[in-house]
């Protein structure tokens, strides 16, 4: 788990490939909730 670019940029130096950041995944399930929230479809590409 890491706590930043720089960190997730010295742990993938060290060879580790399976990196959480807890930040972002949170950002990403939030933007989510917002929009089940506010009832907006999602666009296809």
């Amino acid at each position: 788990m890491v706590r930043d670019e720089s960190h997730e940029q010295a742990m993938r130096q060290a060879g580790i490939e399976r990196i959480i950041n807890p930040f972002l995944d949170a950002t990403d399930h939030a933007a989510e909730a917002f929009v089940r929230d506010l009832h907006i479809p999602e666009q296809s590409p």
